[in-house]
Formats: structure tokens, C-alpha cells, sequence
């Protein structure tokens, strides 16, 4: 059974909050996903279990890397132009839901308490499928829960945030892949033409917005 959303209070400041700390739970067709994610301005760490192996994700301004911690091996990509220039724009690096749907014309259709915090959630129906959002109401926009539905293969996912910690501190050494991880490192371009052929790196970028950008 999943209880409500644990929402550490907001720390109360005249600046922005810097540094959050979330875990989710991704439910799909292919099987459940646990992810634990902390970010320190546009820098982003997340640590992601497949199959027993710990992967562990880190972006920071220029790259973006996936790491096999068990093998202790991993590759690091150059960020596109795209992506780094969109950082400005985001809140934090992940838990934007609500801010791409409504910019891609989402409606909000209701509102109530949702996980046990007071939410509007927001649907967009296209060609695709569907997708919907709860979010906290409130300067943040944290969400609480996503559901997408498409239509192509007719399968469903839905995220749940389990819990939200703003303000946390976070040292800088953290979002640092560590002097004993073995890395390769190529451009971005180099990626592009080598995942055309071939699965590169550990894992897929689960956070491929991060690496890419999304289309302006």
C-alpha cells in the first residue's frame, strides 16, 4: 500500500531553494522502477536499480554521465547546446512535469488534496495518447503523481513521487563520478552517430532532456 506524499516543509527564505531531494516510483508495463534524485542548482545526481545493478546518473553543466557502480566503469557525454541553454529555464533539473504539459497547452480540470497535499492536476489529450499531472499548488509546482497513456501500444506508466526534501544541504564532491569510476568520455556528436548502431554506455539516459534538450 503507498502512503501519501512525504513533503519535508519548505524552508522559509527570501531566496530560492537551491537544492532538492526526491524519490519516485515508475509503474509500466515492463515493471516497477525506483529512482532517488538530488540537485544542486542545474546539477543533478540519481541513483536508478536495474536488474540488481546500481546505475547512477550525474549532470553537471557541460556533461552528462551514466555509471555502472558495481563495475565501477561508465561513459561521459557532452551535453547538447540545447539542453544547457534550457538549465536557465528550469526550476530544478527533474520534477518538471506539470511545467512541460501546461507549456505544451494542458488544461487544469481539477483540484483537491492529492496524497495529502492540496494539488491541481492537468491533462493534455493529443494523437499520442494522454497525460496528466498532479502538482502541489504553490510556487514550486511539485508533482505528486503523472499518468501517460499512449495510444500507439496501448500501455499506461505512472509515476509517484514518494517524497520531496527541499533545502537539503548538499556538498559539491557528491555530484562528482569519484577518482576510482573509469570513464569515457565523447562529444556529443560522437554519441549521436554511435547509439545509431550500437547501445552506448552502461545504461540509456533516463533523463535523455538533460543530454538533448527539448525542441524550441
Amino acid at each position: 500500500m503507498l502512503l501519501g506524499l512525504v513533503l519535508t516543509p519548505l524552508p522559509v527564505s527570501s531566496q530560492p531553494i537551491q537544492t532538492w531531494a526526491a524519490s519516485r516510483l515508475t509503474q509500466s508495463d515492463t515493471g516497477n522502477l525506483v529512482e532517488y534524485l538530488w540537485s544542486k542548482g542545474s546539477r543533478m545526481r540519481s541513483v536508478t536499480v536495474i536488474a540488481g545493478r546500481p546505475v547512477v546518473t550525474l549532470v553537471s553543466e557541460t556533461r552528462y554521465i551514466i555509471i555502472d557502480i558495481l563495475g565501477k566503469e561508465g561513459i561521459s557525454i557532452e551535453r547538447s547546446p540545447i539542453a544547457r541553454r534550457q538549465d536557465a529555464k528550469r526550476l530544478r533539473p527533474f520534477g518538471n512535469e506539470a511545467t512541460r504539459l501546461i507549456g505544451d497547452g494542458a488544461e487544469k480540470i481539477e483540484g483537491g488534496v492529492q496524497s495529502g497535499h492540496e494539488s491541481s492536476r492537468y491533462r493534455l489529450t493529443d494523437s499520442a495518447g494522454r497525460r496528466e499531472v498532479w502538482v502541489t499548488d504553490g510556487e514550486y509546482e511539485l508533482p505528486v503523481e503523472v499518468y501517460r497513456y499512449y495510444r500507439k501500444t496501448a500501455s499506461e506508466m505512472r509515476i509517484r513521487y514518494l517524497g520531496w526534501s527541499p533545502g537539503v544541504p548538499i556538498p559539491d564532491w557528491f555530484f562528482e563520478p569519484g577518482a576510482d569510476i573509469e570513464l569515457e568520455i565523447i562529444s556529443y556528436e560522437e554519441y549521436i552517430e554511435r547509439s545509431k548502431k550500437e547501445a552506448v554506455g552502461p545504461a540509456p539516459p533516463f533523463y535523455a532532456e538533460l543530454l538533448h534538450g527539448r525542441r524550441e
